[in-house]
């Protein structure tokens, strides 16, 4: 009896020892963190993290970008009613330019007239007056015209630019 004594404790021992192997496990398995355990997925975990640390920043600079655009927009649109305006004077200035064109040929052919019908020696004296006046005055208008051509370069410069940024504009989509 004394070894049926002995093998039934010695069998309690191995199992209590085995219970507590087991229960040490279960408490492992419980104080461990859920999901998977593969060191891959861990690092995709991280590098989520550090993809949405970076998009975070980019939103942030996209937003003072877009805080600057709103400004520019509004210099633009500030330029865009500007240049309306110099439209509308340089239209005018067009309008006096051609009517100077036009009053500087009469005065020639007015001067041609008399040349050409020469009365008195008094006239004469008095055609070469007119003469030095028409001349100051061709100049006069002469610059008149160069300063026209030069405004309408620009602005004419100004208006590619713009048809430019309207076909950029549709290509991109932008007026969809």
């Amino acid at each position: 009896m004394k070894k049926n004594l002995s093998s039934c404790l010695i069998a309690l021992i191995a199992a209590w020892s085995f219970s507590q192997a087991a229960f040490a496990d279960q408490a492992a398995d419980a104080a461990a963190p859920v999901g998977p355990k593969d060191s891959a997925i861990i690092h995709n975990d991280s590098q989520e993290r550090k993809d949405h640390q970076v998009w975070q920043q980019e939103h942030e600079a996209w937003k003072k970008d877009h805080a600057a655009w709103k400004e520019e927009h509004r210099r633009a649109l500030t330029a865009l009613k500007k240049f309306e305006s110099i439209l509308k004077d340089h239209d005018h200035a067009l309008k006096r330019h051609a009517q100077e064109i036009v009053q500087h040929e009469k005065m020639i052919a007015e001067h041609e007239q008399a040349l050409n019908n020469p009365s008195s020696g008094d006239k004469e004296a008095s055609l070469d007056q007119v003469h030095e006046k028409d001349k100051l005055l061709h100049e006069k208008f002469k610059e008149s015209h160069e300063l026209s051509q030069k405004q309408h370069t620009d602005i004419l410069g100004v208006v590619e630019k713009i048809e430019q940024i309207e076909k950029d504009f549709k290509k991109g989509g932008a007026e969809e």
